[in-house]
């Protein structure tokens, strides 16, 4: 099983994350093309759904965190945008074999 995120990944969080939307290595748009280059592919999940809710600044600002902004940048952040929030995850995962 290999798993890509959308390069549009968290689009609520554009805003707030310098590199948002950078292609990735191997983002879920171009995956699917990436694996049948080397494996057979048995099957291709996706989905474009909110998914994370995030009920106060603090929990935005940790989540920013995980984005990669520093503890200060991530709580200064989190305060530029309402919460609670919900998060739009786009993502694929396939499953493969050789």
């Amino acid at each position: 099983m290999i798993a890509g995120v959308g390069e549009d990944n968290d689009p609520e969080l554009a805003s707030l994350l310098p590199r948002w939307c950078e292609p990735l290595t191997f983002d879920a748009e171009d995956a699917a093309d990436q694996l049948g280059r080397v494996f057979d592919v048995v099957g291709i999940e996706r989905w474009d759904r909110p998914m994370i809710h995030l009920a106060d600044r603090a929990a935005l600002a940790h989540f920013l965190r995980g984005r990669g902004l520093s503890e200060e940048d991530a709580r200064r952040a989190a305060h530029r945008l309402e919460t609670p929030l919900t998060v739009t995850k786009r993502r694929m995962t396939g499953w493969a074999r050789k």
